[in-house]
């Protein structure tokens, strides 16, 4: 009877600390998380984020930045860890196995190789895919919101024709995985982007949703390369 009591206190004090699946936490930060679809969502007035930025610069800084004006990795090493370790073929763990449950973006894949990134598509929301010629990776943020130590990762199109733009974080593996989690934001993309003074770092977590804050957080816990 002691042994079954000390069980239950442990289960619910488990419980009491976050969303756990297979014995190790999905997703633990802040926000709604929909386990069905396997998003955390953030309730509010969304903010109003000055677009392009009011910061005009030379051509020539310019060209230091992407579609966001924010603080390049300075250390390539580290560069090139994080694009290797998004690598790979990204899928969502959710709840909802119907047809029109499938959500955009249910799994996410990326080749620095190819520099090729496609998300894919849902019911009325075809497959978006895009070929770059350049990514940036921005240093960690040093934010106090929900998008704290999260990096941007900005695909600049081969066609010119424009950026699309994504957080990305990568928290504790699952149970007997040997690569992390990662919690990355909905995209933003911007037609043309890189042809205009940068984007406020706000920018890159607008949101389209009504009665939502900022930018939806993805979850992916499982990854094949």
């Amino acid at each position: 009877m002691k042994k079954s009591l000390f069980v239950l206190v442990l289960t619910l004090a488990i419980s009491a600390c976050g969303k756990r699946e297979d014995n190790v936490f999905v997703y633990e930060g802040p926000g709604h998380y929909d386990e069905k679809i396997g998003e955390a969502r953030f309730p509010g007035q969304a903010r109003q984020v000055a677009s392009p930025s009011q910061t005009e610069l030379t051509p020539e800084e310019r060209a230091n930045y992407c579609a966001i004006l924010v603080n390049p990795e300075p250390n390539e090493a580290i560069r090139e860890g994080v694009l290797q370790e998004l690598a790979g073929t990204w899928k969502r763990e959710r709840k909802n196995t119907d047809f029109l449950g499938i959500p955009f973006g249910d799994t996410f894949q990326f080749s620095p190789d190819l520099q090729y990134a496609q998300l894919s598509g849902a019911l009325f929301e075809p497959v978006e895919e895009i070929h770059a010629k350049r990514i940036c990776v921005s240093a960690l943020l040093e934010r106090t919101d929900q998008y704290t130590d999260f990096r941007l990762i900005e695909f600049l199109a081969e066609n010119n024709e424009g950026a699309a733009v994504i957080g990305v974080k990568f928290a504790r593996p699952q149970l007997g995985h040997n690569y992390p989690v990662l919690w990355m934001t909905e995209r933003q993309y911007y037609r043309y982007g890189q042809n205009e003074q940068p984007r406020d770092p706000d920018a890159a977590f607008e949101t389209s949703h009504s009665g939502e804050v900022s930018a939806r957080i993805w979850v992916y816990p499982t990854r094949t390369k």
